[in-house]
């Protein structure tokens, strides 16, 4: 799988029972090796649909390059381990 340019990433999950905010935004040199292999794959072939059950997360996944952004969705049951794991719950805050 071909690596894709240096550039910035950002991952947000969405949904869910509580519906609680998480992102993850970092530079694409910062990802380890399978972060950045996955990351690829994942442009490479983007899968559509929605997960199945409720209450499921869905992921929004944006690589910025030059100036241009590409975004996918991404449906919990299909979003690899490596990458999902960056994203970090954030409470809200009153």
């Amino acid at each position: 799988m071909a690596e894709l340019p240096d550039g910035q990433v950002t991952i947000e999950r969405q949904g869910g029972f509580a519906g609680l905010v998480a992102r993850a935004q970092l530079e694409y040199r910062a990802l380890g090796a399978d972060q950045r292999a996955a990351l690829a794959a994942l442009f490479a072939t983007p899968k559509a649909g929605p997960s199945k059950g409720a209450d499921r997360f869905t992921y929004v996944v944006s690589y910025v390059h030059n100036g241009k952004t590409q975004t996918i969705t991404v449906p919990e049951d299909r979003m690899p381990a490596e990458l999902s794991s960056l994203v970090v719950d954030q409470l809200p805050r009153r």
